[in-house]
């Protein structure tokens, strides 16, 4: 009787495991983001420790003042504190596809803790990430004929999913002495498309600012976008933001050089190894980097990697 009763269990997990094996494998995206997750908790640590406060709202309370500008080519996870409130949207090199510089602000389905903001939801577009610049100074001496104008570009889907025709991404203007409830306003949106193949480029906007209600001090502007609160989906991609004087509705080249991609690992052909099995022979003999000039004349530059220690 013993024996029988072996038989069967080894015999059922020996089914078990075939039919286990024989599944099907899928690949699907991560509902979450493990960079974000990654600094929240490192966020977290510091904060306990007193030594640094990741949270925006309670750093640079200080108003700005003109030029405005951030290519978000920091290197981390959440915005620069000194110029906005937010930190739920994901600073990275990674999502855009032929950006303007390296770096971008990516807007999805995500909260500043790199988790979904509905993991049950299932379907819809609900308002999800903000990026709300700090309170900036537009008034006197600044008037409407100081020319004022904020541009940035866009790029729905990148490396990532694309928005439905049902989401979107927004900016707002706010007028600082109108009630809150009627200070924010709606100045420019566009809705969801999937990225073609034609269209790997980042999309310029240029809005003047001429509205005496927001040449204010303490104006403020903020992107916004609507999506799927379940997952890093229905992304957008935010860059090069500059909010300046003195500019013309033709004002859209910018005498920079920058890196688009983060460079090549040194080593071959992993991007990373354990020391213990790194030999010479895994150095790259070249390194492939890709700069993009943003200004409309040809401008030559070169750059170095000094490698220190091969072995």
């Amino acid at each position: 009787m013993i024996r029988k009763k072996f038989f069967f269990t080894v015999l059922v997990l020996m089914l078990f495991s075939l039919f286990g094996f024989a599944q099907n494998e899928v690949l699907s995206p991560l509902h979450y983001n493990p960079a974000v997750a990654a600094k929240w908790q490192e966020a977290q640590i510091l904060q306990k420790q007193h030594l640094h406060n990741y949270r925006a709202n309670s750093l640079y309370t200080d108003t700005l003042s003109l030029p405005f500008l951030d290519d978000f080519s920091k290197d981390t996870v959440y915005p620069n504190q000194s110029l906005w409130l937010d930190s739920s949207v994901y600073v990275n090199p990674d999502f855009p596809i032929a950006p303007v510089t390296i770096g971008v602000a990516t807007f999805d389905g995500l909260n500043s803790k790199g988790y979904p903001y509905d993991p049950s939801s299932v379907s819809g577009s609900f308002l999800s990430d903000k990026l709300t610049s700090h309170p900036i100074n537009l008034g006197s001496p600044i008037t409407a004929s100081d020319s004022i104008y904020l541009s940035f570009y866009y790029q729905a889907q990148g490396r990532g999913i694309n928005p439905k025709s049902s989401d979107s991404i927004l900016l707002q203007f706010k007028a600082p002495n109108q009630p809150l409830s009627q200070a924010w306003k709606e100045v420019w949106y566009h809705l969801g498309y999937s990225l073609s193949l034609t269209d790997s480029a980042s999309h310029l906007v240029m809005i003047p600012i001429r509205d005496t209600a927001f040449l204010q001090n303490g104006f403020q502007f903020r992107f916004e976008n609507y999506a799927s609160q379940n997952g890093p989906f229905n992304q957008w991609n935010i860059d090069y933001v500059y909010l300046n004087k003195l500019r013309t509705k033709s004002d859209t080249i910018f005498k920079d050089m920058a890196f688009v991609y983060k460079p090549q690992s040194l080593i071959t052909p992993y991007q990373s190894m354990p020391w213990e099995q790194y030999i010479p022979t895994n150095m790259r003999t070249s390194v492939n980097t890709y700069i993009r000039n943003n200004d409309a004349t040809v401008d030559n530059t070169s750059y170095n990697y000094y490698i220190k220690d091969a072995y």
